[in-house]
């Protein structure tokens, strides 16, 4: 059964768990929509930054969903 789990500032994610989100945003997005790896990463330093992750059975990260908690609305 997958479970889920939710990173933000308060709740950073871990490194191996980030590389497996990265490698999804690389696999997805082509490359001039692309950020770094660094530049990617420090937009969960920004409180209204947050990240939710899907893991599979075996643990490894099958999806995610990024999204901006503005004042007036969510920005997913």
């Amino acid at each position: 059964m997958a479970s889920y789990s939710y990173y933000d500032v308060k709740h950073p994610i871990g490194s191996e768990d980030y590389q497996q989100v990265f490698r999804l945003l690389e696999e997805a997005l082509p490359p001039c929509e692309r950020r770094s790896a660094e530049s990617q990463k420090a937009l969960l330093q920004l409180p209204p930054y947050h990240l939710m992750v899907r893991y599979g059975e075996d643990g490894a990260v099958e999806a995610f969903l990024a999204f901006w908690e503005l004042e007036r609305f969510d920005f997913v």
